[in-house]
């Protein structure tokens, strides 16, 4: 007979729904790095400016209930799994969630 005293359900199927997920997204090395590329360029082209703290933070809790966002990645700074990239993108003002979730703030700058 199993004993499924202290088994937490809800927390279970999380687990493997973000596992399951973080397989099926893997981002190819040559992708992030064109994408930074890219990104580092228009950071560049815009005065090197970042978004203000609230814009970030904003952003920050949107991916962080997002199912495609990895916490532990990156040192524990966290990763989206469908662009690859790194926390570092939230502050970049013309930077967008690549499914829709945010969009760029170069209006606030």
């Amino acid at each position: 007979m199993n004993n499924f005293s202290g088994f937490d359900a809800k927390s279970f199927v999380e687990k493997k729904t973000r596992e399951f997920w973080r397989e099926q997204n893997k981002i190819p090395v040559t992708t992030m790095a064109k994408n930074l590329a890219q990104s580092v360029g228009k950071f560049i082209g815009n005065g090197m400016k970042i978004v203000p703290n609230a814009v970030f933070f904003k952003r920050k809790e949107i991916c962080l209930a997002c199912d495609f966002y990895n916490k532990e990645a990156f040192g524990g700074t966290g990763r989206c799994m469908k662009c690859g990239c790194s926390t570092a993108k939230l502050k970049l003002p013309h930077e967008k969630c690549p499914i829709g979730k945010w969009g760029a703030e170069l209006t606030q700058l």
